[in-house]
């Protein structure tokens, strides 16, 4: 069961008058009341319940059929005054969402997907309708469009002057019969497993009569048929496959049908000599042919991660969306279940889907999407296969994508920065009214109260979330921060928690930003990046802040690279022209390792549900009250836009804004990629050395992270041939394997917060292994030992040893042909690293390095840093001023330290003092302000320097 503290909060707001959110903010309602039908149960019981739905339960099960019920406990009935100058009613199911069509009825209702059989036919039996009462006199308010989050290049804002809409025919439809409140809207089938989505919409509303009343309580039955030749089905397994959270599914497969799902087995595939390369990979490659070179390393390196890996070119698939789709459908199909599908090169290269129509750029507007490669199962629009995209145009923009890739998976920076995240956005206020015109900026809010510190978003005493992080903001408020500011917004269920009102002071001291503060925290270092705002509509950029690809191209923060979700509009557009996504992974000096945006105008309400869905697919207790039972709660970006992508046709329906909300977001980058979240820290792995050839070997290999053992480390073997073995590190941090192999094989593992750990498993009798001492410490002017004794090397094999100094000042080795050799180190503190390498009469070979690192006793040559700053500056009132330290150096090594800290005038907040390049807010009052800059070397030297600020609001 799902019990945390969003769902407490959830359950609060839900069973309390004023958590109830307007439809829009230009709005107001009136004469609201709440309209209870059953006394609600206590929170506790709400938050204790094991079923999966409040509004679905399932009464009883046998092979045939399934009984549930759908009960509405309450909702509020309000009055609103809409931009025709007429006053409708509103109608607010708690949770509610709706596919209606702008123009159409405000009718809401809730949807669920439960497990069915495979190949079932089913039919829904309405029982029983306990009916409300008759409401008179009422018409229901019309949907209206939503507001897009856009702004054009020229300043114009299209959500400023939207049209009412309202389809005056729905309004005088008479009806001769009433629809049932329960249906079966649709079957979905993903990776092989099928749903039915049940929808129940309890408001009955007659436009011509002015009557609506409420199905508050439905009793109906589910029968199902199956195909005779179901049962003779071979039932494929599925490596992405995962144990849903119970309280997420209703399941009405018998447990004999249950317990048939197969268990993941790479070997089921690989030896099978009828499939083809492509049939055989469960994470495939689509390359522009002239790419396949520069891709090459990422494959090599998946494939020792222990993935069955095959590239394929536009040759080969066919280079029209048609023959692509076919492609990965039929790999999908035929072999392996698909996992991974990776585009290499942009839409030129390799299309996009092609999508005519959009509800802003036009009816004839073409545009293009990769969301429709991943529907390969099934007539549903619900993604099965985990997508990405590297989107270059030339081989260098490639081989950039790859090593950053490379890196950030084996050899991440060692840095704090990981658990840093970026928030930019606006606080919208067209009006001057002090109420937020947008949810922009309570999301951001929200995001920062539950990562890091409080910001008092969440009501109740304390804390009640901190994951950890530092937060960093470049927030812009049209509004005067000296007054009182409330947030608006509109209801997208239960993912909405109600937030705090008035705006509290504790957020609006984060102050305004701009893009010299987002450059400067993601050239510092950053792990994500978030932006809830607008997007230009020509996809240049962020329009507030602004932030376009000019200035992501200055970005100088080498492999600390960011995780990006651009929520707004048109930011990850990527056809027919060079864009702000694209900048983002193509800058060779910085950028982000991974990037979403939408491909072309986004919509509020729609983006912003994606960020909570997004959100709660890293942590699964941001979003209390639902849990996916189809996509794991994943570190993956990729996996997680798959995810929200449920989320959002769980409440808003899989057509119309939300199918277009599902298309418009893709993900740039490695979709097997896992997020970093904290400072990287060697893994220590136990297992054996070597293995018998041929035998049985059952052994265990042990993955601890420091002292701790680690659950859910992927472990990988893999032999010269290429057969893998994968495990996945249980409770106690062990993967237990019985194989059998005749093969040298490597080891890796991987976790997405540790460094990749790469070793090897020699086989007796064909194989050799270099093995050296660890890391050592050694005084100066000493011999050293180098001691590759250790090394594996089959009985009666002759080989050849050999010691190369590969890092640090040249020193002399003694026996650097032999197996245990000694070098003599200077008289200075340095590190020094020696390779052995060890080949055979074959030719065969292998090597392993030892480092030695100096410590040199009492002396000291190290030379103190230089501490810079810019000279004296003038600032009038409440102004960031910038404290420069960039120009600090050292004369024989690095800065390993910056810090500033106000010695003079009256204390004032500062931004980044541990950087070099920080902020000071000056006051509103003339004064001298003085900052102090220490700086401290890689060896521990330090030095200081004075920069002074005189404040004058004249």
């Amino acid at each position: 069961m799902k019990l945390n503290k969003t769902r407490l909060l959830i359950t609060l707001a839900l069973f309390s008058h004023s958590a109830i959110a307007v439809e829009h903010v230009d709005a107001s309602l009136f004469n609201e009341r709440v309209i209870t039908f059953e006394q609600p149960i206590d929170v506790a019981s709400a938050i204790e319940s094991e079923q999966p739905s409040k509004y679905f339960s399932l009464m009883t099960l046998d092979s045939k059929r399934a009984i549930f019920e759908a009960k509405l406990t309450s909702l509020t009935m309000a009055k609103v005054k809409m931009a025709d100058g007429n006053i409708y009613d509103r109608i607010i199911l708690p949770d509610g969402g709706s596919p209606a069509e702008p123009g159409k009825p405000n009718l809401t209702g809730y949807r669920q997907l439960i497990r069915i059989p495979d190949g079932a036919q089913l039919n829904i039996v309405v029982d029983n309708i306990e009916w409300s009462e008759t409401y008179t006199d009422t018409i229901v308010d019309p949907v209206q469009l939503p507001f897009p989050d856009v702004v054009e290049m020229d300043g114009t804002r299209p959500d400023q002057n939207m049209p009412f809409v309202k389809d005056e025919a729905a309004y005088g439809l008479i009806t001769d019969s009433k629809t049932q409140p329960v249906d079966v809207v649709e079957t979905v089938r993903v990776r092989g497993k099928s749903y039915a989505v049940i929808s129940y919409r309890p408001i009955e509303f007659s436009p011509v009569e002015k009557t609506v009343r409420f199905a508050k309580k439905v009793r109906f039955h589910v029968n199902y048929t199956l195909p005779e030749s179901n049962g003779s089905k071979t039932k494929r397994s599925d490596n992405l496959g995962f144990d849903a959270p119970a309280d997420s599914v209703i399941d009405i497969r018998t447990k004999a049908d249950q317990a048939t799902d197969p268990a993941f087995d790479s070997s089921q595939t690989e030896s099978d000599s009828t499939l083809t390369p492509a049939q055989k990979a469960d994470y495939l490659i689509i390359t522009a042919d002239r790419f396949k070179d520069a891709i090459a390393p990422l494959a090599a390196w998946k494939r020792q991660k222990g993935y069955n890996v095959h590239v394929a070119t536009i040759t080969e698939t066919g280079n029209t969306q048609e023959q692509i789709k076919n492609y990965i459908t039929n790999a999908y199909t035929t072999g392996t279940m698909t996992s991974y599908v990776l585009f290499v090169g942009d839409h030129e290269d390799i299309p996009g889907w092609e999508i005519v129509g959009h509800g802003y750029h036009g009816k004839n507007h073409k545009w293009h999407t990769d969301f429709e490669y991943t529907l390969v199962d099934g007539d549903d629009k619900y993604p099965d296969l985990v997508m990405g995209r590297f989107p270059g145009d030339t081989e260098a923009q490639i081989t950039s994508m790859v090593a950053r890739t490379l890196s950030y998976e084996k050899t991440p920076v060692d840095s704090d920065r990981y658990n840093d995240i970026l928030l930019a956005g606006q606080y919208q206020d067209n009006d001057g009214n002090r109420v937020a015109d947008r949810m922009f900026m309570e999301d951001l809010h929200r995001v920062a109260d539950f990562l890091g510190p409080d910001y008092n978003f969440f009501g109740g005493p304390g804390d009640l979330f901190n994951k950890g992080y530092q937060i960093h903001t470049a927030l812009q408020w049209d509004a005067d921060l000296s007054k009182e500011l409330k947030y608006g917004g509109w209801d997208y269920g239960s993912a909405r928690v109600t937030p705090p009102s008035p705006v509290p002071q504790a957020w609006k001291n984060q102050g305004n930003g701009n893009h010299v503060q987002i450059s400067d925290a993601i050239n510092q270092g950053v792990g994500l990046v978030l932006h809830r705002d607008h997007g230009y509509g020509n996809g240049s950029g962020w329009a507030d802040p602004h932030y376009t690809a000019t200035e992501v191209s200055a970005l100088a923060n080498g492999n600390m690279s960011p995780v990006v979700f651009s929520l707004n509009c048109a930011t990850g557009w990527f056809d027919g022209k060079d864009s702000f996504a694209e900048s983002w992974m193509r800058n060779p000096n910085g950028g982000a390792i991974g990037f979403t945006g939408a491909a072309r105008v986004s919509y509020s309400g729609y983006n912003d549900l994606m960020h909570a869905a997004i959100m709660d697919s890293f942590w699964d207790d941001y979003d209390g009250n639902w849990s996916s039972n189809i996509y794991p709660v994943s570190w993956r970006p990729a996996m997680a836009m798959n995810r929200a992508k449920h989320r959002l046709f769980n409440h808003y329906g899989t057509s119309g804004t939300a199918l277009s909300t599902a298309r418009f977001f893709s993900w740039f980058g490695d979709p097997e990629l896992e997020l970093r979240t904290q400072r990287p820290q060697a893994l220590t792995v136990t297992y054996p050395d070597s293995l018998s050839s041929g035998s049985n070997a059952s052994f265990d290999v042990v993955v601890q992270n420091g002292d701790n053992r680690l659950k859910g480390a992927r472990v990988a073997l893999v032999s010269t041939s290429g057969e893998s073995h994968v495990m996945t590190t249980d409770e106690n941090g062990i993967a237990h394997f019985e194989i059998t192999s005749s093969e040298p094989m490597t080891l890796t593992v991987t976790e997405h917060n540790a460094p990749a750990y790469e070793g090897k498993i020699a086989i007796g009798g064909n194989s050799i292994v270099a093995k050296v001492s660890d890391t050592q410490t050694a005084p100066a002017r000493q011999w050293v030992t180098l001691d590759g004794t250790k090394s594996i090397v089959a009985e009666g094999t002759n080989v050849h040893y050999q010691w190369t100094q590969v890092q640090g000042p040249q020193v002399r080795i003694d026996y650097a042909d032999n197996n245990y050799a000694y070098a003599i180190t200077p008289d200075y503190s340095t590190t020094l690293k020696f390779k052995l390498t060890i080949t055979d009469e074959a030719g065969n070979s292998d090597s392993a390095i030892q480092t030695v690192i100096v410590k040199a006793g009492n002396e000291d040559r190290n030379k103190a840093p230089i501490a810079s700053v810019a000279k004296e500056q003038v600032a009038s009132f409440s102004q960031w001023a910038a404290l420069d330290g960039t120009k600090s150096s050292d004369p024989d090594g690095s800065i390993a330290k910056y810090q500033w800290s106000q010695i003079a005038g009256p204390e004032v907040k500062m931004a980044y003092p541990s950087s070099s390049y920080a902020y000071a807010l000056t006051p509103e009052v003339n004064t001298t302000l003085k900052f102090k800059l220490t700086v401290t070397d890689d060896k521990g030297k330090t030095s200081s320097s004075t920069h002074t600020i005189i404040v004058n609001g004249q």
